[in-house]
């Protein structure tokens, strides 16, 4: 059930509240369950289970949001590449089958973080992923970006001599181990890569953006609105990046 309640008041909740389906994460489609099973029926504790469903949903490229506006973690599946908000949602939805609970937690970052595709954006909003193990919740956002992707990103930023751009920080962490928080977008221990806000905790995009309609939160109804406009541009950007990224794998085999 949707709940429009704020999610910085929803943090405490017990994990198990964190297991339900909801209209985009559709934890009832057949194909999403037994994909989950797949990745998860060799596992022999819930870390392993995380840890496998991580590794599926980091190796799908990264790409620019797609026409959807609230993709199914389904039709994430079946597209085989996904944004920030579409990885997230397909990694909450297939821990969740596993039995794992997991959650979305939203923050505003640096506008910056987009330099290199998008210019003049004061903040934007990102969303990490929060996973229950071993009693405690531990976040990551390295589920969103392939390694590939990763390495020419970073190439960039270090040719630059930016602390970011092109969706990612450049201490940015490749991989997350199931046991420690890993960021790519944010970190936490710098001023360059610090959250400007917390804005809570939801079970999927669509809820948190409910929330914030009716609240009428001006930052996040803004970057919904901008980030429209800005779309074209994060593909092309996003294309040309990945056609560099596609020499430079071949220059190397």
């Amino acid at each position: 059930m949707i709940m429009h309640k704020s999610g910085l008041l929803r943090a405490d909740l017990d994990p198990s509240h964190w297991l339900g389906s909801t209209p985009i994460l559709d934890l009832s489609d057949d194909r999403l369950r037994l994909r989950a099973k797949s990745l998860t029926q060799l596992a022999k504790s819930d870390r392993e289970r995380a840890i496998s469903i991580y590794a599926y949903v980091k190796a799908m490229p990264y790409c620019a949001p797609g026409g959807v506006r609230f993709p199914t973690a389904r039709q994430l599946m079946d597209a085989k590449e996904g944004d920030c908000y579409g990885k997230s949602t397909l990694f909450v939805a297939l821990l969740r089958l596993a039995d794992i609970p997991a959650r979305l937690r939203f923050v505003q970052l640096k506008g910056e973080l987009l330099r290199g595709y998008v210019n003049g954006l004061d903040r934007i909003t990102h969303a990490i992923v929060e996973i229950w193990l071993d009693g405690r919740w531990v976040k990551t956002d390295t589920h969103v970006f392939d390694i590939r992707y990763l390495a020419t990103a970073r190439d960039r930023l270090n040719a630059a001599g930016w602390d970011m751009g092109y969706s990612i920080h450049r201490k940015a962490q490749s991989i997350w181990d199931g046991r420690n928080d890993a960021f790519s977008a944010l970190t936490p221990d710098e001023d360059s890569g610090m959250p400007l806000a917390d804005l809570g905790v939801y079970n999927d995009v669509q809820e948190f953006l409910g929330f914030a309609s009716t609240q009428r939160d001006p930052f996040a109804l803004l970057k919904a609105v901008r980030w429209n406009v800005f779309t074209g541009r994060m593909a092309r950007g996003i294309r040309e990046l990945r056609e560099e990224e596609a020499q430079a794998h071949t220059a190397t085999v």
